[in-house]
Order: C-alpha cells, then structure tokens, then sequence
C-alpha cells in the first residue's frame, strides 16, 4: 500500500525535513494554516490511513511510523522533525522512539503518550466495527465541531462547516484502521524519557479528549517547556496556526 503525501516549501531533498501528521478524521489538510506561517521549510503532510493513504492490513501505529520514515528517507532527507496532532502524535512518538538516528526533534501537539484506559480502549473497538459494519462515517465528522475550543466555533460561525468539509476524504475503513491502532497503543510515557532531542508539546485548556496532566507528563519526560495556550481545545493547528508554526519553525532551526 501506498502512503498518500503532499509537499509544501522548498525541497532539496537532502539535509532535514518537517513531517506533519494529521490528528483523527482529518487528512492533511488540517495543517495548511500551519504551513502558510513556515516559510520554504521543507515539509511533507501526510494522510493517515484510510483518509487518503490506503489502509493496512495490521492495525499497528508502529508499522505506519516504520513505512513513513522509510517514505521520508527514500525522498533524499537524512533527518526529521515529526510534528503530530492527537492521532498525529502517536504516529510521531513511534517514528522518534524506532528512528533516534532520523528523528532529530519531535513536536506533539494536542496529543498524549498515556494508553486508553479499558473504557476507552472498548469504545474504540466497538466504534471500528460499527463502521464496518454500516459503512457510516456521519457521527465523526459531525463530531469534528467538539474537539474545538467554544471561541474558534463563536467567533466564526463558518468554520463549523469548514470543520466539516475538512473530513470529506473519511471513510468507513479509515475509522476502523484508526480507532483499532489508536486502541492497541501502549503507554510511552516512560519512553519519551530516553529521547534526547528537541522538543515542543502543546496543550489547548479547553481541550475535551485529554487533562492537562497528561501533557504535562509529555513535557517532563522531554525536558521541554509545556506550551498551554488558553483559549483553544484539541486542534491547534486550525485553532491556533501561528503559535504553531512559529514553534516548528524554533524547532526546525535547531536541527538545522
């Protein structure tokens, strides 16, 4: 199977590259705020499986992380930064924690490196096959508009439906493929320990699918400063692009 990417900024295809990967049921297209604030950094946004790239046959974060750094290599780069938001960031702590000699710095956006406890871990799963089983993908993308904080919805009341249009590429056996693989993850929090690279995490305070706590862990074991911003839920980088990009564009300068 194929991973489906788009490029932005100037690529030499040698030296370092950004790597963006969306949050769930996004595609790349959550980040194109984000790039418009990054100048000709060389970045490659990528589409999560089933929302663009085809879907794999084994549920399994770790593969896709694998096959992404592969991707990113067989393109000339000889190092990366992997940004992720909420599913993104998953995809980023497995490619720094297989990949230390490639991944050189990591940002983890509105995102958590704690596993799902047994509640959450049992939706997921019974989300995925009522998916398959009604080919419905209606109730996430309606969803959308939640992950939001109350501001960014107030202040503009045509971003609800840009919200929407923005999980137009969601299908039945992406949710499956994403809500089996996001069930199956592991805790990494003790792992993130053993990265010695530069870092950036950021947390949203109105964020409804994680407590502050859990970014704080992030920060800690990163030996990274926590970025909150106040007035913003799960999705920075449409909430908050250019507080984003300016901390990507910090983090980019310092593998440089």
């Amino acid at each position: 199977m194929s991973i489906s990417w788009k490029i932005h900024g100037n690529h030499p295809k040698r030296g370092a590259v950004l790597v963006l990967v969306p949050a769930f049921p996004f595609d790349h297209r959550l980040w194109l705020s984000v790039c418009d604030g990054l100048g000709e950094i060389p970045t490659i946004l990528v589409d999560n499986p089933g929302l663009g790239s085809g879907t794999y046959p084994e549920h399994d974060i770790c593969v896709f992380a694998d096959d992404l750094v592969n991707l990113v290599k067989t393109l000339g780069y000889d190092r990366a930064i992997f940004a992720g938001n909420s599913f993104g960031g998953y995809v980023a702590q497995e490619a720094a924690l297989a990949h230390p000699d490639f991944v050189h710095a990591i940002a983890l956006i509105g995102t958590k490196a704690a596993a799902d406890d047994p509640q959450t871990r049992a939706g997921r799963l019974e989300k995925s096959i009522t998916a398959l089983a009604s080919g419905e993908v209606e109730p996430f993308r309606q969803g959308a508009k939640n992950l939001v904080g109350k501001d960014f919805l107030a202040n503009d009341p045509t971003r609800e439906q840009m919200l929407y249009d923005l999980t137009s590429n969601l299908t039945a056996e992406g949710v499956a493929w994403c809500q089996r693989a996001m069930a199956a993850r592991i805790n990494r929090e003790a792992d993130l320990a053993k990265l010695n690279i530069p870092a950036v995490v950021m947390y949203g305070m109105e964020d409804p699918t994680s407590p502050l706590e859990l970014s704080e862990n992030m920060a800690n074991a990163l030996h990274t400063q926590l970025q909150v911003i106040e007035s913003a839920g799960h999705l920075l980088p449409l909430e908050e692009p250019a507080m984003v990009s300016r901390q990507l564009r910090r983090l980019y300068s310092k593998i440089q």
